[in-house]
């Protein structure tokens, strides 16, 4: 007889286990898929169709200098007065989604420092429209540094989107974990408590 109690006790607490991660894995789950379509959706509605050529901003000439800022923690890559950024594509940069820093061009600094160059910007799609274009071409010499097609450039601004949307996904996955496990703890004593006093 005892032993029939005991594998009973042992049912009911599985049973109540099984009741709490349903609980807590339903909503994590619902709210992770409902950000990621949503960060998806948006993407999509602006992404660049196969064959695009990007808007283009009039070419920038001078001096490029890389700086060091101060704390020697931040630099920037400039032509003159004009800060440039290479390798930011996504159309998440500027934004909480983003999940690298921005990339300016100083792994082109031992080439050009102090070098007289012609820089090439465009625009790409961005839900911030604060951030600033994109280098996709520096010419020293009649050398070019740096040259990329809109093809490639597509290709790119495809791929960091893409992994931007996928690292906000855990991001939210992590959030919901933290959220949901002591909400669902909650519920399953609130609904303990509530079969006690009807029993």
């Amino acid at each position: 007889m005892w032993l029939f109690h005991i594998s009973v006790s042992k049912a009911k607490v599985l049973r109540m286990t099984i009741i709490r991660w349903v609980i807590f894995l339903l909503p994590t789950l619902l709210v992770t898929l409902g950000a990621y379509l949503l960060a998806l959706h948006q993407a999509e509605l602006f992404a660049p169709p196969m064959g695009s050529s990007f808007p283009r901003e009039p070419v920038l000439k001078g001096v490029y200098r890389f700086e060091v800022l101060k704390g020697r923690t931040n630099y920037r890559s400039a032509v003159g007065e004009t800060i440039i950024h290479c390798n930011t594509f996504s159309y998440y940069d500027g934004t909480f989604l983003q999940t690298a820093g921005r990339f300016d061009c100083n792994y082109l600094m031992e080439k050009l420092q102090d070098k007289q160059v012609e820089v090439y910007r465009i625009w790409v799609p961005r839900i911030n429209i604060k951030v600033e274009s994109t280098v996709v071409k520096i010419v020293s010499d009649g050398r070019a540094y740096l040259d990329r097609s809109d093809a490639q450039v597509r290709e790119l601004w495809i791929r960091d989107t893409n992994q931007d949307i996928f690292a906000f996904m855990e991001s939210v996955f992590l959030l919901s974990l933290l959220v949901f496990w002591p909400v669902s703890g909650v519920i399953m004593k609130k609904w303990i408590g509530k079969k006690k006093t009807l029993t």
